[in-house]
C-alpha cells in the first residue's frame, strides 16, 4: 500500500532505541576511560607508579571495544576513539618513564593506528612538561632522554 504500517514504526522505533541506549553506556564507560587516563598522566608526573592504572584503564577499553561491537557508529568518531588516544598517550608516557623508548603500536591495541599516532604526538607535551622540570633541577640527562 505504499505505507509503514504501526509494527514497522514500531520496530524501527525499538531499534533507535536499543542504538541510543548503546550508544549512552559507551559515552559513559569512555568518560571513565578518560579520566582514569589523565588521571595517570598526572601521577606519572609526580613520580607515582602507574601500572595499576594503565592495567585498569586497559581492561576498560577491552570492554568498551567488546561494547562498540564493531559498530561503524560507535568505533569510528566520537568518545570512544578519543579515549583510546589518551589511553595511548598514557601507556606511551609511563613507557617513556620506565623504559626510556616508544610504545609500540602492539602494545597500544586496542587503540588503532590514529589513535596511536594520535596519544604519541599528544605525549609530546608531556615530554616537554618534563624536560621544564627536570630542567629546572638541572637533571641534564633526563632533559637529554626527552629531546
Amino acid at each position: 500500500s505504499g505505507r509503514l504500517s504501526l509494527e514497522e514504526w514500531r520496530l524501527m522505533r525499538l531499534e533507535i532505541s536499543r542504538a541510543d541506549e548503546m550508544r549512552e553506556a559507551v559515552i559513559k564507560r569512555c568518560r571513565d576511560l578518560q579520566k582514569l587516563a589523565k588521571k595517570t598522566v598526572f601521577e606519572l608526573h609526580r613520580g607515582m607508579p602507574a601500572d595499576a592504572r594503565i592495567s585498569q584503564a586497559s581492561s576498560i577499553a577491552q570492554e568498551l571495544m567488546q561494547l562498540a561491537g564493531g559498530d561503524p557508529e560507535l568505533l569510528g568518531g566520537g568518545a570512544l576513539p578519543a579515549c583510546l588516544e589518551e589511553l595511548s598517550e598514557a601507556t606511551a608516557f609511563a613507557t617513556f618513564l620506565k623504559h626510556r623508548r616508544i610504545l609500540t603500536l602492539e602494545e597500544a591495541r586496542p587503540a588503532g593506528p590514529e589513535e596511536y599516532i594520535g596519544g604519541l604526538l599528544d605525549m609530546t607535551g608531556e615530554l616537554v612538561r618534563l624536560s621544564v622540570a627536570r630542567a629546572t633541577a638541572r637533571d641534564v640527562i633526563t632533559v637529554q632522554e626527552c629531546a
